[in-house]
């Protein structure tokens, strides 16, 4: 292929070419350094120019979703650990449930952490 024109260059730029005649300008600027150079220069010049970034109203909507499914599974975990915390102190503050016919042990006749058990059988079971 011959060297492209100037208007092949632009239009190119400007996306008004053929599939065919696309490739084949491409093709020669592989084996052209200065048609390629060329061609960047075109689009340079006369291609399109960027648009600004834009969030459509579905992407808008979505995301103000998210931010409120995001702050309740916060609100719902600082709740769900909260009531955690209160009945595990609620639990120690209260005192244990003593089942049916076990006799109940003044403090001084419980045995303290460590010491020696008051009963005589547990020494002989133990």
């Amino acid at each position: 292929m011959s060297h492209p024109t100037d208007q092949d260059l632009r239009n190119y730029a400007l996306d008004e070419l053929g599939r065919y005649k696309k490739f084949r300008i491409i093709e020669h600027c592989k084996e052209c350094p200065e048609c390629a150079e060329r061609l960047i220069e075109a689009a340079r010049e006369h291609g399109p120019e960027p648009e600004p970034f834009r969030l459509s109203k579905w992407n808008k909507i979505s995301i103000v979703v998210m931010i409120v499914a995001l702050l309740a599974v916060a609100f719902g975990m600082y709740w769900l650990l909260s009531s955690v915390g209160q009945s595990s102190a609620r639990d120690l503050l209260e005192t244990p449930a003593v089942p049916e016919g076990t006799p109940s042990l003044s403090p001084e006749e419980a045995p303290q952490e460590g010491g020696e058990p008051l009963d005589p059988d547990a020494e002989r079971l133990g």
